[in-house]
């Protein structure tokens, strides 16, 4: 989102608004999350119905699935802030989400993966959140659970800070 305000001059209309960058970022991200949410849940569902999955639903569902989002909503708006335009921030995204979904434990067990790639894993957020999601899914609520929201919430806060810092009201 934050890519088209550089293409249609909408940081100007915003820059003369009465709040910050900040606030300008988390409204945004906080929108793309919600609408991740229903996404999330109905895959859930879809899981325990119709694949008959062993899902247990605790209430820490909730936070993880808000600072997953979170954490890619935030990669994805400091993307946007920094790309020159809108096929700029698609192409970002596209490979970086190729990235992640090869060299993380998402669709691949990390036991799976090469010994490398373990280690290398740690540096997307989509590993904290995949660890996050099986253990709460289980009803597994441990102390690794709690390591593995605290890096989610680490990876949201870097991130927006990230984006916040580099989004420039003046456009070119």
């Amino acid at each position: 989102m934050a890519h088209c305000f550089h293409c249609e001059n909408d940081l100007d209309y915003f820059a003369t608004l009465p709040f910050s960058k900040l606030q300008l970022i988390l409204g945004f991200t906080t929108i793309s999350t919600i609408f991740t949410i229903p996404g999330m849940l109905l895959t859930l569902f879809i899981g325990k119905l119709w694949l008959n999955f062993p899902i247990v639903f605790h209430p820490m569902i909730v936070v993880v699935m808000i600072f997953s989002g979170l954490s890619m909503v935030g990669l994805g708006t400091l993307y946007g802030v920094c790309a020159r335009n809108g096929h700029h921030a698609n192409m970002l995204n596209n490979i970086t989400m190729m990235i992640i979904m090869f060299l993380s434990p998402v669709l691949i067990p990390i036991e799976n993966l090469p010994v490398i790639f373990r280690y290398t894993s740690k540096l997307f957020p989509t590993s904290y959140a995949a660890d996050a999601f099986r253990s709460v899914l289980l009803g597994v609520v441990d102390k690794t659970f709690y390591i593995n929201l605290t890096c989610l919430i680490l990876f949201t806060i870097g991130l927006l800070y990230f984006a916040v810092k580099k989004l420039d009201w003046r456009v070119e």
